[in-house]
């Protein structure tokens, strides 16, 4: 194969609690409720599709399995999902479970996610955590409908970076625009949902059992270091600020998914702009110019 880049436009997904600030990142919005742009999808309902004119409108799950060369011949599913998010209301308070689990139950990926704030509203805040470390404790306060006591929410801003480890009891809340980058899995365990209706005027089905059983109560936020964004055993992530010409290099990847947060310029001579993304070969070292800011996703 001599295609060393793969350009993709996500599959947009509607939710109860999305918006349209997904325009900003020049993406064809078809509802004024899209809450979620997966931007990198292998998933088979849920492809990102490929836009390169050889290739065009082929979903990425094909691709990768018939093209596995362009990832350096990696073994089983593809590992990553990639969304910007529009959280035009509250998400629902939620946990994942660990590959363990998720194995077991549903013969899929667990799912630890990890969030870069691309814009917030002043005073936006996420839910992160519990303020009770006892499982008895939190049940009984399920019960009782006593959330207020049970989530910890703490205060972020733009930029900021949360790693979601599995297990983690977590919600973004309103005026939030996020990048995350997760273990390619569609598993979500719904604790609460602020008794709202759907579509339907119906209130979506919770998880109870399921979280009881996979929440962690011992989670910390992780830190950002100089190298990383997130250096963890599913994914990495970096950010890269380009302000004239750049060769990308990253040898421990075994491929790389970049996306446009800002800017424009150019990707070995094809143009980029904010909300580009696009997929590059195994030690291919494309050439970037211009002035960029680039959130680079990969697994080694």
């Amino acid at each position: 194969m001599k295609t060393n880049l793969i350009f993709l436009e996500p599959y947009l997904d509607a939710k109860i609690w999305g918006g349209n600030n997904l325009l900003k990142f020049n993406y064809n919005l078809t509802s004024d409720k899209i809450g979620e742009a997966l931007i990198v999808s292998a998933l088979p309902k849920m492809s990102s599709l490929i836009i390169n004119k050889e290739y065009e409108k082929m979903p990425l799950n094909y691709f990768y399995e018939n093209n596995r060369d362009f990832f350096n011949n990696y073994q089983g599913e593809y590992p990553i999902l990639t969304k910007i998010i529009d959280a035009n209301n509250d998400l629902s308070v939620q946990v994942h479970p660990n590959d363990e689990y998720a194995k077991l139950k549903h013969n899929k990926l667990g799912k630890t996610e990890c969030w870069y704030i691309l814009d917030a509203k002043p005073n936006a805040s996420i839910i992160y955590g519990l303020k009770i470390k006892d499982p008895s404790r939190i049940k009984e306060a399920i019960e009782k409908n006593d959330w207020v006591n049970i989530l910890n929410e703490i205060n972020v801003e733009k930029d900021d970076v949360i790693y979601v480890e599995s297990g983690t009891v977590h919600a973004i809340k309103a005026g939030l625009l996020i990048y995350e980058i997760q273990q390619s899995s569609d598993i979500t365990y719904r604790l609460y949902d602020y008794n709202r209706l759907d579509e339907l005027g119906n209130l979506r089905p919770l998880n109870i059992e399921d979280s009881l059983k996979v929440i962690k109560y011992d989670t910390k936020i992780l830190k950002k270091n100089e190298k990383y964004l997130v250096d963890s055993k599913y994914f990495k992530l970096k950010k890269l600020i380009i302000n004239r010409q750049y060769k990308l290099n990253i040898s421990e990847a075994q491929w790389l998914e970049i996306t446009v947060i800002s800017g424009i310029g150019f990707v070995d001579d094809i143009k980029i702009k904010k909300g580009s993304v696009f997929l590059v070969k195994h030690h291919h070292q494309p050439l970037l110019k211009g002035k960029i800011t680039l959130l680079i996703g990969y697994v080694v």
